[in-house]
């Protein structure tokens, strides 16, 4: 395998899907603008997410402006809160062990957020289809996402501290909550 195909994104996912371990590790691997497509995919599902779930319960007239500002509340409500999180996980580790840049923080919870995609991904296939599981799936990937929260910040930020791990993921759960009322 040549050094650029060892360092494509298809490489990445397959890598992810077969042995996830090998990327998800404690030293920086390089893989910052792959974590940073998954954070950014990440953020276009919840939109297209939300926004299929207007288009195929289309009830009101004017429900384009209504799913559309609907869906921008969503999106924005978990944007926020992801980068306030990589940037509290570089804080937090300057705090408690030695620092770490963010692009280590971006690619650790890029690579973690991969499965919230696939769970979004799937959600929306069983929803176009009137597959009932789709809640599930939709409620399992937004849980997905907080709980990727702890597994990060557990893992490489507060290395080992379950109080500080716990309240951050706490914390990025009831911010999303709250910026989404607050819009």
């Amino acid at each position: 395998m040549t050094e650029e195909n060892k360092h494509s994104f298809m490489n990445y996912t397959f890598q992810l899907l077969k042995n996830p371990d090998t990327i998800i590790t404690k030293e920086f691997r390089g893989y910052h603008h792959f974590g940073l497509i998954n954070i950014i995919s990440l953020v276009c599902l919840i939109f297209i997410h939300s926004l299929l779930q207007g288009l195929l319960h289309m009830s009101e007239d004017p429900w384009y402006v209504i799913q559309l500002t609907e869906s921008i509340k969503v999106t924005v409500s978990y944007l926020l809160p992801l980068c306030a999180v990589i940037l509290l996980m570089n804080w937090i580790a300057t705090k408690v062990i030695d620092k770490n840049s963010l692009s280590y923080y971006t690619e650790k919870l890029g690579a973690v957020l991969f499965y919230s995609n696939i769970l979004l991904i799937t959600s929306m296939v069983f929803q176009y289809y009137n597959v009932s599981l789709h809640l599930w799936m939709t409620d399992f990937a937004y849980s997905f996402i907080s709980f990727s929260m702890f597994i990060v910040s557990y893992l490489f930020a507060a290395r080992d501290n379950f109080k500080i791990s716990f309240l951050l993921a706490i914390s990025f759960y009831f911010t999303t909550k709250l910026i989404y009322y607050v819009l």
